[in-house]
C-alpha cells in the first residue's frame, strides 16, 4: 500500500484522504464539514484538520500554528487504542504526520500516561516508539503483540 491508496478509508472519505465526511452515518445542524488539509479559520484561529485514521475510522488531528491537537491518535508516549484492521492505517497516520508537520511542532493529545505534554514532533521521534518504525509490518507486530500489560504500556 502506498501513500495514495488508502485502502479502507478511500471508499468511505473519497480518494486520497481529501473529504471527511458522514463516517458514522448521521448529520447534525450547525456541524460544517472539514476536508483533510483543507485550512479553516475560526476567530483569528486557522485550523488545518489533519485525518489520520487508525484509532477510529474518523480520526482527525488538528494543527494550529505550531501545535499539533492529537486526541486519541498519538500520546506524547504512544498511541491510541485500534483494532487489528485498522492498525496499518494507524501506522500510514502517524508516517505522514512525520512527513507533513516540522519538526519542532508541539504534540497536544487528549490524554497523558505520565509525560507532560506539549513535546515536539523532535522529542517523539525520539522517545515515542511508534514514531520510531520504518517498516509497517513490524509496526503492526509490535502494535497487536499479545504479551503487553495493557495498551497503555507504551513499552
Amino acid at each position: 500500500m502506498n501513500r495514495n491508496d488508502w485502502h479502507y478509508n478511500s471508499e468511505i472519505i473519497g480518494t486520497n484522504r481529501t473529504e471527511l465526511t458522514n463516517i458514522y452515518n448521521f448529520s447534525l445542524p450547525n456541524i460544517k464539514r472539514v476536508y483533510h488539509l483543507k485550512k479553516i479559520t475560526i476567530g483569528h484561529f486557522n485550523i488545518v484538520p489533519i485525518l489520520t485514521p487508525g484509532h477510529t475510522l474518523g480520526s482527525i488531528c488538528y494543527l494550529i500554528e505550531d501545535n499539533l491537537f492529537s486526541g486519541d491518535t498519538v500520546f506524547i508516549e504512544g498511541v491510541g487504542i485500534c483494532d487489528l484492521k485498522n492498525v496499518d492505517e494507524l501506522y500510514d497516520s502517524i508516517q505522514f504526520l512525520k512527513s507533513y508537520i516540522p519538526r519542532t511542532t508541539l504534540f497536544w493529545p487528549g490524554h497523558s500516561f505520565g509525560e507532560a505534554p506539549g513535546k515536539s514532533l523532535d522529542h517523539l521521534l525520539k522517545n515515542n516508539i511508534y514514531f520510531q518504525f520504518k517498516n509497517k509490518e513490524h509496526f503492526i507486530k509490535f502494535r497487536t503483540r499479545h504479551n503487553q500489560q495493557n495498551y497503555f504500556t507504551f513499552k
